[in-house]
């Protein structure tokens, strides 16, 4: 009596961790999806419209899911965000360095902020 209580525990956590697995990729799929812009959280919008244009920021999820990859194109320009807690930290380092940004953007390829305490300005060939 106790092992087959123990295969049936077994088998539920199995089970419940299956089911936690995939929802957890749904949901990201869901509030990351490139046919659901505004599910992004709002806070990082906002923070970014503090100093850039709306009409010339686009955010491209095509490698949220895959890569786990935020990419922002200001003008065509990739800023490479990624996905974490620390979008307080990349919003001020960007900030910050937003006026160089401007004044060079003909001449980068692209920024990557996935991690704020090294930051990557890679300038065109």
């Amino acid at each position: 009596m106790k092992i087959r209580s123990i295969i049936i525990f077994l088998v539920l956590i199995f089970i419940l961790g299956s089911l936690l697995y995939f929802s957890t990729n749904y949901l990201q799929f869901y509030l990351f999806s490139n046919s659901l812009p505004q599910k992004l959280p709002l806070t990082l919008k906002e923070r970014l419209w503090q100093f850039m244009e709306k009409e010339d920021i686009v955010f491209d999820y095509t490698n949220v899911v895959s890569n786990k990859e935020l990419v922002i194109l200001w003008k065509d320009l990739p800023i490479k965000v990624g996905l974490s807690d620390n979008y307080d930290q990349k919003v001020f380092v960007l900030r910050e360095l937003f006026p160089l940004i401007v004044s060079r953007y003909n001449r980068i390829d692209y920024v990557d902020i996935r991690f704020p305490e090294n930051v990557v300005i890679k300038y065109k060939e």
